[in-house]
């Protein structure tokens, strides 16, 4: 940098004299931040071979609580004497530990960047292995002491117990087990407060409370059914209440209709903190992460023979029982499967039986090793996967969806394919997928890549910001960077993209930097040259020529104290955020609504009124969430503009009808798109008409948004 001033970094080293003491590792986080995360290699003792798993040995995931830093402290904290461990030794366990840090002591209580935080350094674990002893390469390495991915006992105390929670009613089918310490379930059950205005109904608060259940463990608790867990605390603790993990158990043995499921532990006249080597922690992971005597292997507990699956987020959510969302009908509502697993020998599976026998499927000789169907129900599915089971696992012959069977013949296990409707009352369930460009969908719709609410747009991704010329807009870019900082150590970059900055003969294109990034854009396409040439990124909005009005779902909004902040896809599965006032205080009001911390309230979109400065949310003019083509949904809501003073310098738009023509191509590759669902001929015909159509389109499609990046 030419110009500028050296940049000096201090670094205090810590020697340990062996690697299973633990140690710290600094790694690139999804947003291209330098993060860290304290690690120790498995204790290779306990193996036989003196070696993993061929698949790789196992993963304590271990969470801290608030104001902990990753270090010895919290690091050596697992290590205890007894038969099989030494606490001098070092990490006792035949397992790789990974304790992330939350991105900072508190972060955002793993949740949203926290919880992508420890995905990533799970991640960065497996394909690094960093500090691995030896001197051998790392691809004798991953043979010899690789990390598997797929098998993790999951750990947590306090904040990092509700994170525990979290993690496991997210990624059922990875887990060993999980032992949550002292833990909350949710935000909501934990803080007993709501920051949801008096003048707001319940339906549309409701609605804005919708991202919240993301992280909501007592919500999804059903999820846990059949997992092996130890839900441990002090009787006499004074920050997270006892009620708190009690009502977890409760939830998830009513759940297993078992009031054994899990082992619940009270610790009589222990207080809120223990250490996480206090039995029978020891034991549980013991028992968890022990080696079979056959090939040294880590085995999978079995999948109950009646279970549910609930997912409030198809981006965030792994799978149960190989059952993946892929998209949802309403992405306001949460989906649901409700699956059993039914044999000849089976209970209640009469009804699945007989439709298995009518649709000419095969009964398995032995059904031990694969049952002959699954029944499975679904609310609020649009698309679905089922994946491949993992070795060990049960996994069916046959699916019975809502009624509409697959036989072993129809259920193609490939990368894209997968399983469709486009509404629960109008036509039945088939696959989808198998065309050579079926997995254009998961680029372009709303799914698996790119999701809402709004605060996805701070996640999984690198971060840029990009401000016009409009007043207040680069204070309040700072500003925002400068919280993201603060709270989880962000390092987005800031750009400056008024018009005066861009030379007449100079084209428009996307700094290299943020080519893979989510974009925060501030200002109207008069303001700012980014907005200006992805304006096709928010189909649903409409860009007032005169002034700093704008138009959603059927209403113009123009008046002076008025904000937006309104989510947006970019290609790649990329997300924008586009932040506007109609004025410096309009902006400042959608720039405080973007969700850096946790627990905040959101939609996909939000109009702030003149009036939200005294009525809070109860201000909010319009707000919702948008369907699978980035369409205002029928779970949203728009009032015409009003406020209790009178309005001046309003600019009155008339509502634009229909799509910007100047997005009439992307509207054509998002409509082609769907086609498999809407026509039901991408994944049964071969050639024809309508299929070189829809390459066609795609083709078309691919070169416009490489126009516009």
């Amino acid at each position: 940098c030419v110009g500028c001033s050296p940049s000096i970094t201090r670094v205090v080293s810590h020697c340990k004299e062996r690697a299973s003491q633990g140690y710290v590792v600094a790694f690139p986080d999804f947003d291209g931040s330098i993060q860290k995360f304290w690690a120790a290699p498995p204790n290779l003792t306990r193996f036989g071979r003196r070696k993993c798993p061929p698949a790789g040995c196992p993963v304590l995931l271990s969470l801290h609580g608030a104001s902990v830093s990753i270090g010895p402290v919290w690091g050596l904290t697992y290590n205890y004497n007894g038969d099989l461990a030494n606490a001098s030794d070092g990490f006792p366990f035949p397992a790789w530990l990974v304790q992330p840090t939350n991105r900072w002591h508190w972060g955002t209580d793993w949740e949203g960047p926290g919880f992508d935080n420890a995905i990533s350094a799970l991640n960065f674990a497996k394909e690094a292995l960093p500090g691995a002893p030896g001197t051998d390469s790392l691809e004798d390495k991953q043979k010899r002491i690789g990390l598997d991915a797929t098998r993790i006992v999951v750990t947590g105390h306090s904040m990092g117990g509700h994170g525990c929670f979290v993690f496991a009613t997210h990624f059922p089918d990875l887990l060993l087990g999980a032992a949550c310490a002292s833990g909350w379930a949710s935000m909501n059950s934990y803080s007993q407060t709501t920051t949801h205005s008096r003048l707001l109904d319940g339906s549309r608060r409701g609605l804005l409370e919708a991202p919240r259940y993301e992280h909501a463990a007592d919500f999804s608790a059903s999820n846990l059914e059949g997992l092996p867990m130890l839900i441990i605390y002090g009787s006499k603790d004074d920050n997270v209440p006892p009620a708190e993990p009690r009502s977890m158990n409760r939830l998830v043995d009513s759940a297993s209709a078992n009031s054994s499921a899990l082992q619940n532990v009270e610790l009589p006249n222990f207080p809120h903190w223990f250490g996480q080597n206090s039995e029978p922690m020891p034991q549980f992971f013991e028992d968890r992460l022990k080696p079979s005597e056959s090939d040294e292997s880590v085995q999978m507990p079995g999948l109950p023979q009646v279970f549910e699956f609930t997912v409030t987020n198809p981006t965030t959510y792994g799978s149960r029982g190989s059952l993946q969302l892929l998209q949802q009908l309403d992405g306001a509502k949460p989906a649901r499967f409700f699956v059993r697993r039914c044999n000849e020998a089976a209970a209640d599976c009469d009804a699945a039986m007989n439709a298995l026998r009518e649709h000419g499927g095969k009964l398995d000789s032995n059904p031990t090793e694969r049952d002959a169907v699954w029944q499975v129900d679904t609310f609020n599915v649009r698309r679905f996967a089922l994946r491949a089971a993992a070795p060990g696992r049960p996994w069916p012959r046959a699916l019975l969806v809502d009624g509409t069977m697959f036989t072993e013949d129809e259920m193609s296990i490939s990368e894209h394919s997968h399983f469709c409707r486009a509404h629960p009352k109008e036509g039945s369930w088939k696959a989808c997928g198998a065309a050579r460009d079926g997995r254009s969908w998961e680029h372009l719709q709303k799914g698996p890549i790119a999701s809402g609410p709004v605060h996805m747009a701070l996640r999984r991704a690198p971060i840029c910001i990009a401000h016009g010329s409009g007043t207040g807009q680069a204070e309040e870019a700072l500003l925002l960077a400068n919280k993201m900082y603060f709270v989880s150590r962000y390092t987005a970059m800031i750009f400056n993209a008024g018009d005066e900055h861009l030379p007449e003969d100079t084209a428009w294109q996307l700094p290299s930097r943020c080519s893979k990034a989510h974009l925060l854009l501030f200002g109207l396409p008069s303001e700012n040259m980014w907005v200006k040439n992805l304006k096709c990124s928010f189909p649903y909005l409409h860009f007032s020529d005169r002034g700093h009005g704008f138009s959603v779902d059927g209403h113009a909004y123009s008046a002076e104290k008025s904000g937006l902040l309104a989510l947006g896809s970019l290609p790649g599965g990329r997300l924008a955020l586009l932040i506007h006032g109609t004025d410096a205080e309009g902006l400042a009001r959608a720039a405080a609504a973007v969700p850096v911390t946790s627990g905040r309230h959101g939609a996909d979109y939000m109009v702030f009124g003149p009036d939200s400065g005294w009525k809070g949310e109860g201000g909010i003019l319009a707000a919702g969430y948008l369907d699978s083509l980035w369409q205002v949904s029928s779970s949203s809501w728009s009032e015409p503009e009003h406020a209790t003073f009178p309005l001046t310098h309003l600019v009155k738009d008339s509502v634009p009808p229909g799509l910007d023509p100047a997005c009439a191509g992307q509207r054509t590759l998002l409509d082609a798109s769907d086609e498999e669902i809407s026509e039901g001929t991408w994944s049964t015909t071969k050639g024809g008409s309508i299929h070189s159509a829809c390459t066609w389109h795609l083709l078309c499609g691919v070169l416009l948004f490489k126009a516009l990046i």
